[in-house]
């Protein structure tokens, strides 16, 4: 697995207006969060704090029941597309027993509290 600026990004918990903006996508007016690069970027970060590989990941999903190939492992993170279920699994198989995902702010509402806390802009 190769180290890249926004994997090692997730390590250091950028702040919430940095990852809306290296994460999100603009449709229309609105701005809207990449969730599968956030979910991508969620379980890399926690492969690399344990210094995994998704091979390894792998082997103990399979010694836990799960019927996961490398190359499996490897296309649903890499493309950021799988079921929430996977994305427990692979933290069960770790032996995560809490997990704590960040979702990144809403502009609009970032916006709303601050005003009602009377935050100038």
């Amino acid at each position: 697995m190769r180290k890249n600026r926004a994997f090692s990004s997730h390590l250091s918990y950028m702040s919430s207006s940095a990852r809306s903006q290296d994460s999100a996508e603009v449709i229309g007016h609105e701005t809207v969060v990449d969730f599968s690069r956030e979910a991508k970027l969620a379980l890399r970060a926690e492969l690399e704090r344990r210094q995994l590989t998704y091979k390894d990941l792998a082997a103990r999903m399979c010694e836990v029941g799960f019927r996961e190939t490398p190359k499996s492992v490897a296309e649903k993170i890499g493309k950021g597309r799988f079921q929430f279920a996977f994305f427990l699994q692979c933290f069960y198989a770790l032996g995560v027993d809490v997990v704590r995902i960040h979702i990144p702010s809403r502009p609009d509402i970032a916006v709303e509290l601050a005003r009602l806390h009377g935050v100038q802009e």
